[in-house]
């Protein structure tokens, strides 16, 4: 009777270890997010993992170029430790939980996104901890999608949090329009931040147009240009 006690109990330790949620680490490797053998589980991170953390600001950054169909509770980029990176390039999309940019418990964290691709976040997304981390979105091409209202800790920054370039979108949902989200944006010279909600998805939505002036001037040589043809 014993053995069969001491049988059982193992089997349900192994159950009970196999079925708790792994943090899985990014170790470099390649670069491709998508490459199992680049994670240190083996497996890149799980819809039933509790953390997919990106802290190792001494590899190769993580690249987004492939649909990638599941992802972890809780993403970490910069994640207490000095640096982390994510790229989601063209033709690269994720659909995630929680998002953090720059979390720290006690070393200080930046946390970077790069969005040339495609990206929903359905839970949160949280830039800056409480120990003097940061994080910056670059916009780069493609869209974010927020499903809810982004935390943001660091407040607003010169450079902006989300930085607008070439045709980069922001998406938030629900009406947004005047709440004064562009404080935390930034625009290249030359253009600025456009605001609108969409009353058909019911988001609001942000991107980059030609400031006033540059647009008259692109008008004017247009029309010098066909003056002289």
């Amino acid at each position: 009777m014993m053995k069969k006690t001491l049988v059982l109990a193992t089997i349900l330790a192994v159950v009970a270890v196999s079925t708790q949620a792994a943090v899985d680490i990014w170790q470099g490797g390649d670069g491709d997010y998508a490459n199992g053998a680049n994670w240190s589980t083996g497996l890149i991170p799980q819809s039933d993992d509790s953390h997919g953390l990106i802290n190792d600001n001494t590899v190769v950054q993580p690249t987004i170029s492939t649909a990638i169909g599941q992802a972890p509770t809780t993403l970490g980029i910069g994640w207490d430790n000095p640096y982390g990176e994510l790229n989601v390039a063209p033709g690269g999309s994720i659909v995630a939980n929680d998002v953090w940019l720059g979390f720290d418990d006690n070393v200080p964290s930046r946390g970077v996104l790069n969005v040339n691709g495609n990206m929903i976040i359905g839970g949160m997304l949280t830039v800056g901890g409480n120990n003097g981390s940061t994080g910056t979105v670059h916009l780069i091409g493609g869209f974010l999608h927020l499903a809810n209202v982004p935390t943001v800790n660091v407040g607003p920054i010169d450079d902006g949090v989300f930085q607008f370039e070439n045709n980069g979108f922001l998406l938030i949902n629900g009406n947004w329009v005047g709440a004064g989200f562009p404080a935390y944006m930034s625009a290249p010279a030359g253009k600025t931040i456009a605001e609108v909600y969409n009353s058909t998805d019911g988001r609001t939505e942000w991107t980059v147009v030609p400031e006033p002036a540059t647009l008259g001037l692109i008008v004017i040589l247009g029309l010098a240009f066909l003056r002289r043809k």
